[in-house]
C-alpha cells in the first residue's frame, strides 16, 4: 500500500470526522462546518422578568439572496413575543427579526432580519435528497455553541397533521452549500 492509499485508509477509518455518502464517497465534516457555522445563528430571548437574558433558545439559518432571513421551526416563536428574540451570529453581532411568514403544519418559520447580513453565505435547501442520504447538522443545543453532528435523512413528504407528535419534515430535503 502507497502512502496515498493509507492516507485515504486513515480517513476512511477516522468516522468522527469524515461521513460518507451511499455511493461511498466522502463528506468532509470539518470542511462542512467551518464553511456554514457562520450562517447558522443562535436564536435568544430576552425575558428580563422571568430572569432569562441572552439565554440561546434555538438555531436558525441565513437564507436568501439578500442575507435578510433567517430559517427556523415554527415552535420556537410560537406564543412568545417576538420583541423579545434576536439572532446571534459567530461574530457576536446580535439582530432583532420580524417573522416574514411561516408554514405551521410544517413546522417552518422564515425571519426577517432588522438588517441584512450580506457578507456571509446564504445556505438553501437542496433540490432533492434520498432516505439514507448523509447530513451534517450544525446548531445550538441545550444553548451550547456552534455544534456539528452526522446523520442520515431518515424520511421523506411527511404531514405534521398527520404526525403531530413528530417535527413535520415535509420540506425536509437538507442544505446545499
Amino acid at each position: 500500500m502507497d502512502k496515498t492509499d493509507a492516507s485515504i485508509r486513515k480517513l476512511e477509518d477516522n468516522t468522527a470526522a469524515i461521513a460518507k455518502n451511499l455511493d461511498g464517497s466522502l463528506i468532509n465534516v470539518p470542511a462542512i462546518y467551518e464553511e456554514a457555522k457562520c450562517s447558522v445563528v443562535q436564536i435568544l430571548i430576552d425575558i428580563p422578568e422571568r430572569g432569562l437574558f441572552d439565554e440561546g433558545w434555538a438555531t436558525g439559518y441565513l437564507s436568501g439572496d439578500k442575507r435578510e432571513d433567517v430559517v427556523s421551526a415554527w415552535h420556537v416563536v410560537e406564543g412568545l413575543d417576538i420583541d423579545t428574540l434576536s439572532a446571534r451570529f459567530c461574530d457576536g453581532e446580535v439582530i432583532r427579526f420580524s417573522i416574514a411568514g411561516s408554514k405551521i403544519l410544517e413546522d417552518l418559520v422564515v425571519l426577517r432580519l432588522k438588517k441584512p447580513r450580506p457578507d456571509l453565505k446564504s445556505l438553501e435547501l437542496a433540490d432533492e435528497v434520498a432516505i439514507g442520504e448523509e447530513v451534517v447538522g450544525i446548531g445550538h443545543p441545550f444553548d451550547l455553541d456552534y455544534t456539528a453532528v452526522v446523520g442520515r435523512i431518515a424520511a421523506l413528504d411527511r404531514d405534521g397533521a398527520k404526525y403531530p407528535q413528530a417535527v413535520p419534515c415535509k420540506t425536509c430535503t437538507g442544505i446545499s452549500l
